[in-house]
């Protein structure tokens, strides 16, 4: 036995020789972890106060709101099985959600104002009527034919010919197919010398794409 003693001690000494590294390694951590948990005392001591207290406040708001807290997240539920087929596209509204936050303040200091500017140029200029009179020409002739006929479910004849003929110099002509090239800035327009300045421009495109889905719609 004393011999076999001998022997099995010798496998025990070589592997931790092999192993003094480590064991070194593993004895400077654990001096590190007492070190830090004998500074760490008071604050470990004060968790364990306060966890009984707390344990208790949990299990009060367990008992008393548990039957609330099931329907909530019962109807949480129901809400996020009607809500996945839009989860692509709500990704990108709650990302745009801290923006509008943070412009919130912007617009409403705190100061009794609002602070908005809103340019509207629906209708400046106006749209050109001039030249397509010819138009209602034709529905009026339809109408003749058939007093019950009705524009707007039936088809009538297109009119080639309608064209704005509003005198050259109309703000109004702005807006006529065959003075497109007047919208270019670089183009003199003969009737105003005034230098035309292109101005900046705001594609949403990118976003409606995105938020059309949640809408319910289909991009294109």
């Amino acid at each position: 036995q004393t011999l076999g003693l001998i022997r099995d001690s010798q496998t025990v000494l070589t592997t931790q020789s092999d192993q003094s590294s480590a064991i070194k390694q593993f004895s400077t951590d654990l001096d590190a972890l007492t070190a830090q948990l004998r500074t760490s005392d008071p604050d470990i001591r004060r968790v364990i106060d306060n966890g009984i207290p707390a344990s208790e406040q949990v299990g009060s708001l367990v008992t008393e709101a548990g039957p609330a807290l099931t329907t909530n997240l019962s109807n949480l539920s129901a809400v996020a099985a009607a809500a996945a087929p839009t989860l692509p596209s709500l990704q990108p509204f709650l990302l745009f959600l801290p923006a509008l936050a943070g412009a919130a303040p912007t617009v409403a200091p705190g100061d009794g104002t609002v602070h908005l500017g809103l340019v509207l140029e629906t209708n400046n200029p106006l749209s050109c009527t001039v030249g397509y009179e010819g138009t209602m020409a034709i529905l009026d002739e339809m109408k003749r034919k058939d007093p019950n006929f009705d524009d707007t479910t039936q088809n009538f004849p297109l009119n080639t010919a309608a064209n704005c003929q509003a005198p050259q110099g109309s703000e109004t002509g702005v807006r006529s197919a065959n003075r497109i090239a007047f919208a270019d800035p670089n183009t003199s327009q003969p009737w105003d010398s005034k230098p035309k300045v292109d101005p900046d421009k705001l594609n949403l495109n990118p976003i409606a794409t995105q938020l059309a889905p949640m809408l319910g719609a289909t991009p294109k």
